[in-house]
């Protein structure tokens, strides 16, 4: 992960393919859709993606999201919510936190009552430790219930 400050903000070296996957400024192709990169450009995060929801949400992988019936942010800039269906009790107020740093992606969960299980692309799966962190990749889902999940796009 390749960063420069500029003043108080940290800044990412990225490569841009002309689909607008961002890349590390050392990948020779886009490491999405395997086409040509552009020279590096700095830009305060990477976009690694999105987060999509088995009702149709779909949020951007930037900064923070906190997932569940009633998400709190703390009014934190770069933190914003996920709401998931009031009707499922399973899941917690606040279940669990996605987080960026740089180029990685991480989830934990929040100490919920019924916890969180993450489906790797490779079939295997975890059984999320509250507070600990988990890095996904693209095609990664975590279920919250039975009835919700959240799957990890590029």
């Amino acid at each position: 992960m390749k960063h420069v400050e500029t003043g108080d903000t940290p800044r990412f070296e990225v490569r841009i393919c002309e689909l607008g996957h961002h890349n590390p400024p050392d990948f020779p192709r886009c490491r999405v859709c395997g086409g040509p990169l552009d020279e590096p450009v700095l830009v305060p995060n990477p976009k690694l993606g999105w987060v999509r929801s088995s009702d149709g949400q779909t949020r951007p992988l930037e900064g923070d999201i906190v997932v569940g019936r009633a998400p709190e942010t703390g009014g934190v800039a770069g933190v914003t919510a996920l709401e998931t269906p009031p009707a499922i009790l399973a899941i917690s107020r606040q279940h669990l936190r996605i987080h960026q740093e740089g180029w990685e992606i991480s989830v934990s969960d929040l100490g919920s009552e019924n916890g969180t299980l993450l489906h790797r692309e490779n079939g295997q799966i975890i059984e999320l430790k509250s507070g600990e962190p988990y890095n996904v990749q693209p095609g990664d889902i975590l279920e919250l219930d039975q009835d919700y999940s959240l799957r990890f796009e590029a």
